[in-house]
């Protein structure tokens, strides 16, 4: 392909970044794509080409199918070495404006676009003048029309019509939903923030710190100890004074709301299954440590176990809680592929002192977090290597008041925060999921005391993932775990808010829920609580 580009373009490194993660045979990942563009540059050049390439890269390519239908709408054909070319301007004519506004490099790429493709560039401006020329898919093809108008393959487009599908509602509104939900995913979410209320207090306090290092937030709508940053900010926080001494950490609120689900508090002993690197073990130690016990007697520590089956991202997850060091829970890792729990001696003490946080961003990329799924084989899930033996010794030999089953999952429900993935995943990986997460739930079954608390989450909107397995559990454990309303822990106003108003009295009996991105303002997830009566 003639780039006729100067080397040092930042141009050129795009469209030829571009022309290989487009091709039909690509097995090449947007991130990996964009690193090996960025490193191939060298150091000349700047900050703004490399955040322009980022952002074009990942536009252009997650908005494909849309994009390519407005190119074969076009009355001329287009030249195979213009393509690129032709796909990045439509996604700057058309497109831009919705997700990454940069109105001088925007006219700077149409004026590139004029003297390499002049004719096809007029084609495009009018076509972007009169959209609604353009013959789109008719909404009475859900399927189709979110494929093309919102740029999703097929599988995926019908995964989202299947996850708005409800009885008790007429086509037309299965449509919006999910019309409204496919086009959720094409926006990324604001910066959220989760305050770790033992070293800031409250929310509020956060919000007044933060304000003097030039970051303006607001209170979440859900979690107490949300925040988010409101607009098109894109804070860097790196070396954030109050990211370094652990005063808050980077969550979407629809995981707080996991955590707090567990309803955990002081004197418990708590379980997070399926750690990972901590994130929401994170949040539970918080909750242990300012949420007085339940028996009004003034206890505080608890144990907070934290298991999983991969050591290197249970190190992490060490590593991330060691840093609150000291308080009054006890941390214990257990890891199934590890001989020995490894345990977080902790001492008497304050709320957590000035310790240093992990360094997090908030990244101004649209694809800061890589969503790709996990890869198990089917063997393997009949042979599920938690050690339950290992999880009830960390605990004395007690079992749990606490057992959350974050589970692995799909991950369907980060795709605003991982544009391109939607083309990088394979549908028939979803297929591992369902069966690995009951394989996990019955293990869980064996952890949990009379009257103790089974939380089970996923970040995904794949009804097999979620209303199916709960529907499962409940037909297999049924007699002994019955499902508990989340008002219990959530309270009323934020189950009266993830409900609706069309909800009518629901939010009093609920025991499960569906986090949606255009519904609640959070990443897709779904939560749901169980408590064992016999």
């Amino acid at each position: 392909m003639d780039l006729r580009v100067s080397p040092t373009d930042y141009k050129r490194i795009l469209v030829e970044a571009l022309s290989k993660l487009l091709r039909e045979d690509a097995s090449e990942t947007a991130e990996r794509a964009l690193r090996r563009a960025l490193r191939e540059a060298g150091p000349g050049i700047g900050n703004i080409e490399r955040k322009t390439i980022a952002r074009w890269l990942f536009g252009t390519s997650s908005l494909r199918a849309r994009i390519s239908f407005v190119l074969d709408s076009l009355s001329d054909p287009i030249d195979a070495r213009d393509t690129v070319i032709a796909f990045v301007t439509v996604y700057v004519l058309m497109e831009q404006d919705k997700y990454f506004a940069d109105p001088l490099l925007a006219k700077e790429w149409l004026a590139y676009a004029a003297d390499t493709i002049p004719d096809t560039l007029t084609a495009i401006q009018r076509a972007s003048a009169n959209p609604a020329n353009i013959t789109w898919p008719s909404i009475h093809d859900p399927i189709q029309h979110v494929s093309i108008c919102y740029s999703y393959p097929t599988w995926l487009a019908s995964l989202m019509v299947q996850s708005c599908s409800n009885p008790e509602e007429d086509n037309s509104q299965v449509q919006a939903a999910a019309f409204k939900l496919a086009n959720a995913f094409n926006h990324p979410g604001p910066p959220t923030f989760r305050g770790n209320l033992a070293k800031c207090i409250s929310r509020e306090n956060l919000i007044e710190s933060l304000r003097t290092v030039n970051i303006h937030c607001i209170p979440s709508r859900f979690s107490n100890a949300g925040v988010h940053v409101p607009g098109d900010v894109k804070p860097e926080i790196r070396n954030n004074p109050f990211n370094k001494d652990g005063s808050f950490d980077v969550q979407d609120e629809g995981s707080q709301l996991i955590s707090i689900a567990t309803g955990a508090r002081a004197g418990m002993r708590v379980v997070d299954l399926c750690c990972g690197r901590g994130g929401k073990a994170l949040h539970l130690l918080d909750m242990m440590k300012t949420t007085p016990s339940a028996l009004g007697d003034g206890s505080d520590g608890g144990i907070l176990v934290c298991h999983d089956v991969d050591a290197a991202t249970l190190r992490q997850a060490k590593q991330r809680l060691d840093k609150f060091l000291p308080h009054n829970v006890q941390v214990i890792t257990v890891c199934s592929s590890h001989p020995e729990p490894q345990v977080s001696l902790s001492l008497t003490g304050g709320r957590g002192g000035d310790v240093s946080f992990p360094s997090a961003t908030v990244s101004t990329e649209p694809n800061p977090h890589s969503t790709s799924p996990i890869q198990i084989d089917d063997a393997s899930i009949n042979n599920i290597p938690i050690h339950i033996q290992q999880v009830l010794a960390a605990m004395g030999g007690h079992m749990a008041d606490i057992v959350l089953v974050d589970a692995p999952c799909s991950s369907l429900g980060t795709l605003r925060r991982g544009p391109n993935v939607r083309w990088e995943m394979a549908p028939e990986s979803l297929r591992i999921f369902p069966p690995l997460q009951k394989a996990i739930l019955a293990s869980a079954t064996r952890l949990i005391r009379l009257s103790g608390t089974l939380v089970y989450a996923t970040c995904t909107f794949n009804k097999a993932e979620c209303g199916d397995v709960q529907a499962w559990f409940d037909q297999t454990f049924g007699n002994a775990f019955k499902p508990a309303p989340l008002v219990d822990v959530l309270g009323e106003a934020v189950m009266r808010g993830l409900v609706g108003d069309g909800g009518g009295d629901d939010w009093r009996t609920r025991s499960s829920v569906q986090l949606l991105p255009h519904l609640h303002g959070t990443d897709a997830f779904f939560i749901c609580r169980w408590v064992r009566e016999t």
